[in-house]
């Protein structure tokens, strides 16, 4: 059975790879640089709650299973369809 412990590492260590994955992907860069650039983002606080917000649309379509849907109009984790759901947000 794995103590609080060890679930704690677990957690943790998905959090560094998943974080060095997104830090590390040119293309992900080139959308988020492109989506603030499109939106006439200058702000960074702004920037980064853009950013704080695209993750979240991508976590809840991966929680609920919508990158099985790849290329389909209801794959909310492309990056198409999270531009345009940031887009409607941030009119």
């Amino acid at each position: 059975m794995q103590g609080p412990s060890m679930v704690n590492e677990s957690v943790s260590h998905l959090i560094d790879h998943k974080a060095r994955l997104m830090r590390n992907s040119q293309n992900y860069r080139k959308y988020l640089s492109e989506l603030v650039k499109d939106l006439g983002i200058a702000d960074p606080v702004e920037a980064a709650l853009l950013g704080a917000v695209d993750a979240m649309i991508y976590d809840l379509a991966t929680a609920l299973d919508f990158t099985k849907q790849k290329g389909s109009v209801s794959d909310w984790s492309s990056y198409s369809s999270r531009g345009a759901i940031i887009r409607r947000i941030w009119k």
